[in-house]
């Protein structure tokens, strides 16, 4: 049967909703803006409502956090935690100073609370910065206020994974940050125990050979106590950081030792074309059957040797869905054949 129209009734009854929870996040903000004796912030509060109105709920909230406060973004978060609904949270263009990431990072170790029972849980969390540099060089000329640097990560893993591990978060992104080899490995020791997380995006944010390294070892499930909870990521996305040959040669070994790594996209990572890295994917090919999607994309262009070397892997590989590499200087029958 044809699903019924909805009628005048009920199509007054969702706007009379979508009013109802827009009205009830606003007082509900202004309320937590009047216990931190603090005027709301106009900015946010324009947001709020327009993430209530926008689906008639609040469980997916985008706010563009530059010009709120400490306070503010507390009492943001005071408001969220009342509310079921919220699943995904996302800030842009972020300049939190370190007490309001404090603020953020302390609403959401609460929301992770097992006490937690009849507030928010939040399963997809996106910081995204402004930064655009991709090398070291520019990471320290970046404007600390608006990106996300190591120590707003070690708040992050600690609210994330250390000691109370969160166990709504699904999705993290924190692209075009500052974050750093310093900040990923930061971030990396305190989601280790975080058993939820599925997909880290962390595309631009100047991280090298060390930072990959650091969450190669992620990636690797503990040998020591089998069983124990751990990080068991899915997806990782590490698109325009530089970690050349040797940073995606870790994280590939990391693929022959049980990680659960579904999908590594790393285009524009200032890879290398190399030989010994191309038999070293052909074995992670045949060892991991995981891995369903490789994008090495915008690296230096591959040879037909080059390629020759991972065809045979690839075509007995069952279950692939995704591979791209770049094989601009190759012949479009071989690329045809690979692709």
């Amino acid at each position: 049967m044809p699903p019924k129209k909805k009628t005048g009734k009920n199509k007054a009854a969702a706007v009379q909703r979508t009013l109802n929870a827009a009205c009830c996040a606003v007082d509900a903000y202004r309320a937590a803006c009047r216990q931190h004796v603090s005027p709301p912030c106009q900015a946010l509060l324009r947001q709020l409502c327009a993430s209530a109105q926008g689906n008639g709920t609040l469980d997916r909230v985008a706010l563009d956090a530059r010009s709120a406060s400490a306070v503010h973004l507390k009492a943001l978060f005071d408001t969220l935690s009342g509310y079921a609904a919220v699943r995904n949270l996302a800030f842009w263009g972020c300049d939190m100073a370190p007490d309001a990431l404090e603020a953020l990072c302390a609403g959401l170790a609460a929301m992770g609370r097992p006490t937690n029972t009849n507030g928010s849980k939040i399963r997809l969390l996106s910081i995204a910065g402004e930064y655009a540099g991709s090398s070291a060089s520019s990471l320290r000329a970046a404007t600390p206020e608006n990106a996300l640097t190591r120590e707003g990560c070690v708040l992050l893993g600690r609210a994330l994974g250390s000691g109370s591990p969160h166990p709504y978060i699904h999705t993290l992104e924190l692209e075009r940050n500052a974050v750093g080899d310093h900040g990923v490995a930061a971030l990396a020791e305190g989601l280790r125990a975080c058993c939820s997380l599925r997909m880290l995006r962390l595309g631009h944010n100047a991280i090298g050979v060390a930072g990959a390294e650091a969450l190669a070892a992620l990636l690797v499930p503990p040998v020591t106590t089998p069983g124990a909870a751990y990080c068991a990521l899915e997806t990782l996305n590490l698109e325009g950081n530089p970690i050349t040959h040797d940073g995606l040669a870790a994280l590939l070994n990391a693929l022959a030792k049980g990680s659960p790594l579904q999908a590594l996209h790393a285009p524009r990572c200032a890879v290398a074309r190399d030989a010994s890295l191309m038999r070293l994917l052909a074995a992670r090919f045949e060892a991991c059957e995981a891995l369903v999607a490789l994008d090495l994309d915008g690296n230096a262009p591959l040879r037909e040797e080059d390629v020759a070397l991972l065809l045979p892997a690839a075509k007995a590989r069952k279950g692939l869905q995704m591979l791209r590499l770049p094989m601009r200087g190759v012949s479009r029958e071989t690329s045809g054949a690979i692709t």
